[in-house]
């Protein structure tokens, strides 16, 4: 297989691990309570609950998990994959959810929203200082159920009850030294908060009124993501931190000069669905319309070039399908087709064993 025919059927492949990544987030009592979805986790649950100078923020709107469309594409796709001898994972959507659950008593399906945060690490961070990220969820949880959660749910952690700012938290400690502690403190009726301490202090701080929340260039991308997306991000890039000479021996090696990319500030996106078919769009901003016209050359040059070297027809049709337009100093790149039409796509990829 040539570069750019992997190339190509990379894109493609990420966009049927995003849909199934998606159908787990539904299990949003384990996302929040396991010890395990702690360490890996970016409406009403608001954007403006987000402290300020977080770099990243990451919405999942629970409606996703009755959602015809992405339970059609997610059962399809699971059930090619069940055929394989060797596949032991689930078959079906609700597997995967009931996998993504846990073992938690709350009820998944009592959640509504989930917003992730995060900070990047100082630059010159050393590899044990504590990370910085927290999640938001809404629910129609009771505070007494979630205690109750947390008291008696076998983990490797122990919650001890505390208090800040009148709010109620517990924190939890570690069963070894190689792993950061994690609060869990309510905001209000059916709100909570989870994640790394300081992380927690600063959402309490902002709903409190004792600090800003989200704003500039993150929280503006956020905002101008269509309403009707079932999942939603935007992030800064800390452009001074990619490593040139990667970039370079990266280049060297593809038919693209990719180091245009490296302009490249502010990503966001969404995903989203119609009655029979669902959307992704990413959205790239450049340090200038310039620089974003060099991004927008090179990601369609990269897709023509991809798709004029695949031999398999429906992933070449795929890349076809892919948009690439550009407004001003922001690249947008879009698919949206219908389920079937994603399904076909998705399975040629898993025949070419992508």
């Amino acid at each position: 297989m040539s570069s750019g025919e992997a190339g190509g059927l990379g894109l493609g492949a990420k966009l049927g691990a995003l849909v199934i990544v998606l159908a787990a987030a539904g299990g949003a009592a384990g996302f929040v309570l396991g010890v395990g979805p702690f360490a890996d986790s970016s409406g009403s649950a608001s954007v403006s609950q987000v402290p300020a100078d977080s770099d990243a923020v990451f919405y999942v709107d629970a409606a996703i998990t009755d959602d015809p469309a992405t339970k059609a594409l997610v059962n399809r796709s699971l059930s090619a994959r069940a055929d394989d001898e060797y596949y032991d994972g689930p078959s079906s959507y609700e597997e995967l959810r009931e996998q993504a659950r846990g073992n938690t008593s709350l009820d998944p399906s009592e959640v509504e929203e989930v917003l992730s945060f995060a900070k990047y690490p100082a630059e010159n961070a050393s590899p044990d200082a504590p990370s910085y990220w927290g999640v938001i969820v809404h629910a129609d949880w009771s505070t007494e159920d979630v205690a109750a959660e947390l008291k008696n749910k076998s983990t490797s952690r122990t919650w001890t009850e505390s208090s800040y700012k009148g709010h109620t938290v517990y924190k939890s400690e570690p069963e070894s030294e190689y792993r950061d502690p994690s609060w869990f403190a309510v905001l209000g009726d059916g709100q909570f908060v989870a994640g790394q301490p300081t992380a927690v202090k600063d959402a309490i701080d902002v709903d409190e009124g004792d600090a800003d929340s989200l704003g500039g260039s993150v929280r503006e991308a956020y905002d101008g993501l269509r309403d009707d997306a079932l999942v939603a991000f935007a992030a800064d890039v800390p452009r001074e931190r990619i490593p040139e000479q990667s970039v370079e021996r990266a280049s060297q090696r593809a038919p693209v000069d990719y180091s245009v990319f490296t302009s490249i500030d502010l990503v966001s996106g969404a995903y989203y669905t119609s009655s029979d078919g669902l959307g992704v769009t990413v959205n790239m901003r450049a340090t200038s319309a310039d620089a974003a016209k060099d991004v927008n050359d090179v990601t369609q040059g990269g897709i023509s070039f991809a798709s004029g070297t695949v031999s398999n027809e429906t992933v070449k049709q795929g890349l076809r399908d892919v948009e690439v337009s550009r407004d001003g100093s922001t690249v947008s790149v879009s698919y949206e087709k219908s389920v079937d039409q994603v399904t076909r796509l998705l399975a040629a990829l898993e025949r070419l064993g992508m």
